[in-house]
């Protein structure tokens, strides 16, 4: 019967034995090098990997996703959504053949609250026309020279109706700004006040 020193002298060349078979069945696997070797060379080093067969470079990144950041920058300049403060250019347009001016050129706001950007676009178109009607605005002088529109003077003009298509409204966020708290000063003033307190 063997001892159990044997034993033990020989179990780590079984357990050799049976590496070195189970790397011979994996000299088919990816990653492994032919004829069952380690893709580990020499002292340990490791052995420059093949380039791919297709002959293309690698984007690292910038294909899809920069086209992504590009259009997440074209969208958060025209969002008016969130609780930050968004400071806007805006400008308004007229684009009918031979008519074609700035009605109001790189106007600016600040806008303090959540916006849909329709509805705010259509709120400062309003509010211009309705200063033109009143005489507050004048009229380009490409539009004087054509007596555009007709019947207007110096009490104030009016687009006509079936010329409202021809009215653009273009705008960018230039900047978003996080709110401060309205409540800094208060708590600034009461954190003075148990300074002063512990102090006294």
């Amino acid at each position: 019967m063997m001892s159990l020193f044997d034993q033990m002298m020989k179990w780590p060349m079984d357990m050799m034995a049976a590496g070195m078979q189970m790397m011979g069945g994996m000299s088919g696997m990816p990653g492994m090098a032919p004829g069952g070797g380690s893709p580990m060379g020499a002292g340990g080093a490791a052995k420059p990997m093949a380039p791919p067969a297709t002959g293309a470079a690698p984007t690292w990144g910038g294909g899809k996703a920069a086209s992504s950041k590009k259009e997440a920058r074209t969208m958060s300049s025209h969002d008016l959504g969130g609780d930050d403060l968004k400071y806007v250019r805006y400008s308004i347009l007229f684009t009918k053949a031979d008519y074609e001016a700035s009605l109001l050129d790189g106007a600016r706001d600040l806008v303090d609250y959540p916006a849909d950007a329709a509805s705010w676009s259509a709120t400062k178109i309003a509010r211009f026309m309705g200063d033109a009607a009143r005489g507050k605005v004048p009229r380009p002088q490409a539009w004087v020279d054509r007596n555009y529109p007709p019947g207007a003077g110096s009490g104030g003009w009016e687009i006509p109706v079936k010329d409202d298509r021809y009215v653009r409204f273009v705008f960018e966020v230039e900047q978003r700004l996080p709110k401060s708290d309205p409540d800094y000063e208060k708590q600034r003033v009461e954190a003075i006040r148990e300074i002063s307190a512990k102090i006294g």
